[in-house]
């Protein structure tokens, strides 16, 4: 566009040529650089033309000079090569160094090159829709005509005519579902020819078509992208390498398609699903510091609050863990203190087992173990304890154990009968003292 607009008045001359040179260098469309090399030769050829109006025959000649590194066909040439003959017969014209008789003949020459020039015109339109290479032909044609007989009428009518022709040949193509090939030439021949109502029509319609074509590939491309991925989700390892694959589909469904739209959000949900399932594997495997590497990995790829639910469900796991945890250590503490009073106990260790049962006391107030247990076997020891000093007739000490063992355990029958025992040994030997007394007074 900038080469075509630019050497249409060969304003910028030096620019416009120095940019077709980087055309040449960046595009491997052949078709473009000629066409650009086309348009940039026949505006030398109109310059030329407009030189031989005013006169300026070394100026039209100038113009011819640059306008033959572009000429690279044989018609080509010969445009150039009609141009320079105009360029001799209008100067030789207005020098009046023709005779009557080479006018004469000049004229006759130029209504048989008109004559031809018009059915060759005529021939590449022959077509309902002419190809590219009728159109082309057509445009030269008008080209020379041009040159030879500015006033002729297919000078004046042709481009218009042949913007309609090429309307037809474009709604063909796009008819034919050959969208792309409609628009490739109208991309040719637009800048060309002028612009009439049937080649809007044909213009916006290709373009449409186009635009439709674009759509459904986009739609195709975006399905293979979305079902590449749902793949990959299916075999997911969260690995560094699945990850890195992972990242990789998803910035490219991104460049493609945007960051937002329904594609992007399903996109998204399924990826939030795959965590989802992974992190409620680890959370009934109680596995949580694997739940939460993935958590904070999922996050990163997908809006956070598709992932606030399993989020939560984490947490109140992890809480729960904990609750359990601790309640089981604590279970572990009070088992091991029961065990350990139990020990002390049965070693007659009273002192300790009263401590260990205080300690009991603090952390199980309502465990029955204390009620059942625990004050029954200090009661046993008591009584243990007390019957070994009956044995050694230690009265006074045994009644004191047994006293003792009676506050851990009142309905104990052993620290009961010990009690009854403790009575009647007290009363022998208070009768053995009166006994004794009566003895001495005799």
């Amino acid at each position: 566009k900038n080469l075509s607009d630019g050497i249409s008045v060969l304003s910028n001359e030096e620019a416009v040529l120095s940019s077709l040179n980087k055309l040449r260098q960046i595009t491997t469309d052949q078709d473009a650089v000629r066409t650009v090399e086309e348009s940039i030769l026949r505006a030398y050829i109109g310059a030329s033309r407009e030189a031989r109006t005013r006169g300026n025959w070394d100026e039209a000649r100038q113009f011819v000079a640059k306008g033959e590194p572009l000429a690279l066909n044989t018609e080509a040439v010969g445009r150039l090569e009609a141009e320079l003959s105009a360029i001799d017969v209008d100067r030789a014209i207005s020098e009046g160094r023709l005779k009557q008789e080479q006018r004469d003949a000049l004229e006759r020459e130029k209504k048989l090159e008109i004559a031809q020039l018009v059915k060759r015109y005529d021939d590449s339109l022959l077509r309902d829709t002419p190809t590219e290479h009728d159109l082309s032909t057509a445009i030269d044609v008008l080209e020379q005509l041009k040159s030879v007989a500015p006033e002729h009428r297919l000078v004046k009518g042709g481009p218009s005519q042949l913007s309609d022709r090429l309307a037809a040949t474009v709604t063909a193509l796009g008819s034919a579902g050959k969208w792309q090939q409609a628009d490739k030439l109208l991309l040719k021949f637009n800048r060309q020819l002028p612009p009439t109502s049937r080649l809007d029509d044909a213009s916006q319609r290709v373009a449409a078509g186009i635009a439709s074509v674009e759509r459904k590939n986009e739609i195709a491309q975006a399905e293979a992208q979305k079902n590449k991925l749902e793949q990959h989700l299916a075999a997911a390892k969260f690995t560094a390498s699945w990850e890195t694959e992972l990242r990789t589909q998803l910035r490219a469904i991104e460049l493609s398609h945007g960051t937002k739209g329904e594609l992007m959000s399903d996109v998204r949900q399924s990826i939030a699903g795959t965590y989802i399932t992974a992190i409620n594997g680890k959370i009934a495997g109680k596995h949580f510091t694997e739940a939460q590497n993935l958590l904070e990995q999922g996050e990163k790829y997908v809006p956070a609050n598709l992932l606030s639910e399993i989020r939560q469900s984490l947490q109140v796991s992890l809480s729960k863990f904990d609750e359990e945890n601790l309640k089981r250590d604590e279970d572990a503490e009070i088992e091991a203190l029961k065990q350990t009073l139990l020990t002390q106990a049965r070693a007659l260790d009273i002192q300790n087992a009263t401590q260990t049962l205080q300690r009991i006391q603090e952390v199980a107030p309502d465990d029955s173990f204390i009620t059942l247990q625990a004050r029954p076997e200090i009661a046993e020891a008591y009584a243990r304890l007390a019957d070994s000093m009956l044995g050694r007739k230690q009265i006074s000490q045994a009644r004191e154990l047994v006293n003792q063992g009676l506050e851990y355990d009142q309905n104990s029958r052993k620290l009961n009968a010990q009690l009854k025992t403790i009575a009647r040994m007290e009363q022998f030997a208070d009768f053995e003292r009166d006994l004794i007394g009566q003895k001495a007074s005799l």
